[in-house]
């Protein structure tokens, strides 16, 4: 008996991001009515292999991200079937909605669906890093980072907030710059929270974290301190984070990667960089400030 080859066969463009999926593996496979140029299908896998990004990315950013113009983005949407790029994104936005209150679950269900030895593993988060930071690199604008140096390095009191996972990226944030500048402070949520911002002014900063699925409380406090005329800067992951709309600066850091939650590694050494930007700026004033701090660790013998 003959085997017959199954096709699938949308009728319409895919409306589900599974469909887009399975409609990527019967293209690669020879098994689909519809015919892609090998750019375009190399476009459309890198696309699909990232569903986060194309979800809350716009046009001119996705299409500098994957080496193409974003009029290819608009042909390579209508050959799919779409009337546009605006409807081929929405498929995207609907999975990345849906996944958003299981992002962590999903994560750990990729990395057991793709068991492999330790070593293999860990190298794998390795190099996922290091391109993380190496994208990071490629979109960081000098200006902004040397603005945002300034504001941190002069403003009078600095705050440093974010939660949960970031919790502990505000806490290495806040420890940098206490080294080298006086009035830096972490924000705990729900300890005093109100108390350390209602004094703040115009000429002070509020440093805030977070990324996709996005804490609601930064959103929140982030908007309150914007609408008060404090500076804000944001450490944050697409174009559409809504920390966008409301940070004076931003900076995005990418966290795509096979770890279970949202990497860090590129978060702590942009951190990194940023606190050695500040110091560099303050100069003495930030050697006679870690003198100081190393003065009181000798005085409270804090180390052997």
């Amino acid at each position: 008996m003959e085997l017959k080859t199954v096709v699938t066969v949308f009728p319409h463009p895919p409306s589900t991001f599974e469909q887009l999926q399975q409609l990527l593996l019967d293209m690669g496979q020879g098994r689909s009515d519809v015919r892609l140029g090998p750019r375009a299908a190399e476009v459309l896998a890198r696309l699909v292999a990232q569903p986060e990004q194309v979800a809350v990315g716009n046009i001119s950013s996705l299409a500098r991200d994957t080496g193409v113009n974003a009029s290819t983005l608009t042909r390579l949407s209508k050959s799919l079937g779409y009337g546009g790029f605006n409807e081929f994104q929405a498929v995207f936005r609907q999975t990345v909605t849906e996944a958003g209150a299981d992002y962590y679950s999903q994560q750990v269900n990729r990395l057991l669906g793709e068991p492999c030895q330790e070593l293999e593993g860990f190298q794998r988060i390795v190099n996922e890093s290091m391109q993380n930071l190496q994208q990071c690199l490629r979109q960081l604008d000098a200006g902004q980072l040397h603005l945002a140096a300034q504001w941190l390095a002069y403003g009078p009191r600095v705050r440093v907030y974010a939660e949960r996972q970031f919790f502990s990226l505000a806490g290495f944030l806040r420890y940098g710059l206490g080294m080298i500048r006086p009035g830096v402070m972490q924000l705990q949520p729900d300890r005093g929270l109100a108390d350390n911002l209602i004094d703040l002014t115009a000429d002070d900063v509020l440093l805030v974290a977070s990324c996709m699925p996005y804490t609601r409380k930064v959103v929140e406090i982030a908007e309150a301190m914007k609408e008060r005329g404090v500076r804000v800067i944001a450490l944050t992951d697409y174009p559409a984070s809504p920390l966008m709309a409301c940070a004076d600066i931003s900076f995005l850091i990418p966290h795509s990667s096979s770890y279970i939650v949202n990497s860090m590694a590129a978060h702590i050494v942009f951190a990194e960089g940023l606190v050695n930007s500040v110091a560099g700026l303050l100069g003495d004033d930030a050697r006679r400030m870690l003198q100081a701090n190393e003065a009181m660790i000798r005085r409270l013998q804090i180390e052997y």
